[in-house]
């Protein structure tokens, strides 16, 4: 999860915010207007004392039930998670997209491992962000 974390504060720096207050310590806050207000948030990112992001990490399997639960127009998936790999965890999310006939969100695998691209398109997989990469990665990083 470090290169996660490591990830976002890249693209907030990347993009403009690189004097704005990330706090990395794990800790339970209240967040207004949050789906679960009251959680324990991995990464908060403050500027000028307004909250940009609020990062919680997950487990593959935690990943599925919120992407089921939710809009996303993005997911970062990690391909090594325990429980249920990524791949996995993709194909679950498909699943209930298709069968509840919700929006499809786009599904970047980020990994080093080197899959065939049929696997990944059979898994739903929508491109591949490959480790290690930073916060210029729509610019930088290729991306199939």
């Amino acid at each position: 999860m470090d290169g996660f974390i490591a990830l976002i504060i890249d693209i907030v720096a990347a993009n403009g915010l690189a004097h704005a207050d990330i706090h990395q310590q794990r800790a339970v806050l209240t967040l207004p207007g949050y789906f679960r207000p009251t959680n324990l948030w991995d990464l908060l990112v403050i500027h000028k004392k307004q909250l940009i992001a609020a990062i919680e990490l997950k487990s593959s399997a935690e990943a599925v039930a919120l992407a089921c639960g939710h809009d996303f127009d993005l997911i970062l998936m990690d391909l090594q998670m325990p429980v249920l790999d990524g791949l996995a965890a993709t194909k679950q999310i498909r699943h209930y997209e298709q069968e509840k006939s919700c929006a499809r969100a786009a599904v970047l695998a980020y990994t080093s491992l080197v899959l065939e691209d049929d696997l990944l398109r059979d898994c739903g997989v929508d491109g591949v962000l490959e480790k290690p990469c930073n916060g210029r990665w729509c610019t930088d990083t290729p991306v199939r």
